[in-house]
């Protein structure tokens, strides 16, 4: 009863709380399996929520938005929000959340290509090595402390398909990274 919930909300909530019941309304109907109700419901949010003026509420919309395309197994809307994650504003728990998980969704991944490889004729599903980059690079942006780690992990991951040359160029760009932390 999704547009009860937002009637209610609309009727008895104070304006300054009304975003905020309506993302624990999206979660509840997310954890009830409602996904077309909530995707009903993160429209609403997305056209009341200011990523300016409500700073801490957007992240977590987009937080939220990201474990609803995982367990919906939504993979291009999973990448459209982590996309997004490079220009949020995260508090310092709100970046831990976030890279903990894209480091879990990239982690499985790697375990899906490294299982997919042929070694006999090497081959792979490069959509999956793509995503993999994405994944690391969006992690370098969102937790710019561990750049030179996520590089590491990028070469790793292209090691592991045989691209030799974009893992070395990808060692490198990681010692680098590595020696600029260090100075």
């Amino acid at each position: 009863q999704i547009t009860r919930g937002i009637n209610f909300i609309n009727k008895h909530t104070i304006e300054s709380e009304k975003n905020a019941s309506f993302l624990k309304l999206a979660k509840k109907a997310s954890g009830k399996g409602n996904y077309k109700e909530t995707e009903q419901i993160v429209a609403l949010l997305e056209s009341r929520i200011s990523e300016k003026k409500e700073v801490e509420l957007y992240a977590d919309l987009r937080l939220f938005q990201f474990d609803l395309y995982q367990q919906y197994h939504k993979p291009k809307k999973l990448m459209r929000i982590a996309q997004m994650f490079k220009k949020i504003k995260f508090s310092d728990y709100q970046k831990e959340e976030a890279t903990t998980k894209i480091a879990a969704v990239v982690g499985s991944k790697q375990v899906i290509l490294k299982k997919d490889f042929s070694k006999q004729d090497q081959s792979y599903d490069k959509g999956v090595l793509t995503e993999i980059i994405s994944y690391f690079d969006i992690l370098a942006i969102v937790n710019n402390k561990e750049k030179a780690l996520y590089e590491y992990y990028k070469a790793e991951t292209y090691y592991s398909v045989h691209r030799f040359q974009d893992a070395l160029n990808s060692y490198k760009v990681s010692l680098i990274d590595y020696e600029k932390k260090l100075s």
